[in-house]
């Protein structure tokens, strides 16, 4: 069975390892906040909307590559005491760019889309409505990205610090309902 948590079901997320992981958890997001919100206006005018902001992502650990192995953690092979010898998994050169893994992690910008639907609804008999409406989605046509690039975390990187996936440009949408 895998090695699950309540916040996250993908798997331990746990990154202790000089992997130069930067997947993304949603357990290390920093908050979201949503609002919905809906007006009978004039007209038989029904206004409706929802807004989101999140902070997404943030890099992860940020892994520099020295030109050698650093002597301080051994040889890059050594000689258990059955004389077999192992490569040494302390002797590499990736290493944290800071004295701590926490330091230089940047987040993501925040993402805030907003989506408006203007809709008026036309009563053909008792159980049977007709609603025509528009909606118009990521109205201030917000380009930021909410994820990082691979390998955005490591120094050596051509992607350090780059991002991915960014929030789909503004639309806008026609829609008919029929209600019966």
């Amino acid at each position: 069975m895998k090695n699950v948590t309540l916040h996250d079901t993908r798997g331990n997320n746990e990154h202790n390892h000089l992997d130069g992981s930067n997947l993304g958890s949603s357990i290390w997001m920093r908050g979201s906040l949503s609002a919905g919100w809906n007006w009978r206006a004039p007209y038989k005018l029904n206004i409706s909307g929802s807004l989101t902001v999140r902070r997404t992502h943030w890099v992860g650990p940020i892994f520099d590559r020295l030109a050698t192995a650093d002597p301080r953690f051994g040889p890059a092979r050594v000689t258990l005491a059955n004389g077999t010898t192992q490569p040494n998994p302390l002797a590499t050169v990736i290493r944290f760019a800071y004295p701590t893994r926490g330091e230089g992690q940047v987040p993501n910008p925040l993402v805030m889309p907003l989506g408006l639907k203007v809709a008026r609804e036309f009563t053909m008999s008792t159980n049977q409505k007709l609603e025509f409406g528009a909606n118009i989605l990521n109205v201030f046509n917000g380009a930021e990205f909410y994820q990082f690039g691979a390998n955005a975390n490591q120094r050596y990187s051509p992607n350090f610090l780059t991002y991915r996936s960014q929030q789909p440009a503004r639309a806008f949408q026609l829609s008919v309902k029929y209600k019966f």
